[in-house]
């Protein structure tokens, strides 16, 4: 299309895509192999105009053209770049030695995700920042920092794995359903063995008041002392426990240490199960820890939790547990 041939709209199109143009790619210290830098030629454009018959010029963004409000567009990918450039050259600093957690797979499974609201959710996950009544205390200096439940500080830890408010609880007892269903199905169609199986629960798992089963960067529970009791190899084991030495907190925030894959393969699970089941165990972790602080939200909010189907599906699922 002729530039001449330009409607006004065209050329504020043209305006923004000069904008989003400034929009920093993903390439940070931190090699990233997503499709923008498989490309062949290795760079092309983060816009381009994209023309379709009977239709204005729009902007074509990673080979989608936009077509919602330009302006809220450009912002958000500008959001989603700026996040994922922030993580790729900052690691949190509660993390234990970071050459023992598996960032390149991390950075890949980041990568691929598109919505810029799930991305914020990330954000907040790994870098404890939710607006809990302590960060609000400790930022803003407003409230008393104490959680509904009158037992502790409302840290983004406590409002994940102790709170025993209804909305925290019902949120945490469905992630643990989920993942123990997951589990079971593999046991299930024998991809890993009841005993493997029961060892992968105890990783996930909630103690008899419904908080999570939590454990310190260093230690190892008594119940993963059972690796060493089993015929596989002394590297395997290490690599387990290596697993488990990472502390209970990189594992529900998806931080998981080199060679899962292999290690999960040498435990009996098929490779192709074994490949993706990280990235799924990942993806997961991500939607119930945003759903345990959507509930909260909504409890803190209107007093106590609707009775809808999905609460009502919930409930059945901590009865199941």
């Amino acid at each position: 299309m002729d530039m001449g041939e330009y409607e006004i709209h065209d050329w504020m199109n043209t305006v923004c895509d000069e904008l989003a143009g400034e929009v920093p790619h993903h390439q940070g210290v931190h090699d990233c192999s997503c499709e923008h830098h498989r490309a062949t030629p290795p760079h092309i454009p983060t816009c381009e105009l994209h023309k379709l018959p009977n239709q204005p010029v729009r902007i074509c963004y990673m080979g989608e053209p936009i077509v919602s409000k330009m302006n809220r567009t450009v912002m958000k990918y500008i959001q989603t770049n700026y996040t994922l450039q922030h993580l790729q050259n900052t690691r949190p600093e509660w993390t234990p030695n970071q050459s023992d957690i598996d960032w390149t797979a991390y950075d890949k499974w980041n990568t691929r995700m598109k919505s810029a609201t799930r991305r914020a959710a990330n954000m907040k996950l790994i870098w404890d920042l939710y607006m809990t009544a302590e960060y609000i205390h400790r930022k803003f200096k407003k409230g008393d920092c104490w959680c509904r439940c009158e037992k502790a500080k409302e840290t983004s830890t406590h409002m994940l794995h102790e709170c025993q408010c209804e909305a925290n609880a019902l949120g945490r007892e469905e992630l643990v359903n989920k993942i123990h269903r997951s589990i079971r199905k593999l046991v299930a169609i024998k991809a890993v063995s009841p005993n493997w199986g029961w060892f992968l629960t105890q990783m996930f798992t909630l103690d008899n008041n419904g908080a999570t089963v939590m454990w310190d960067q260093g230690s190892i529970p008594d119940w993963a002392l059972w690796v060493q009791t089993q015929p596989i190899t002394e590297d395997t084991k290490q690599d387990i426990l290596a697993w488990i030495h990472m502390g209970s907190e990189c594992l529900w925030k998806g931080l998981f240490p080199l060679r899962l894959a292999t290690t999960l393969r040498r435990i009996g699970m098929p490779a192709k199960i074994a490949d993706a089941w990280s990235d799924t165990l990942r993806d997961w972790l991500l939607d119930g820890a945003t759903t345990i602080w959507r509930l909260r939200c909504r409890e803190v909010n209107d007093g106590k939790l609707p009775d809808s189907e999905a609460t009502i599906r919930m409930r059945d699922c901590a009865i199941e547990l």
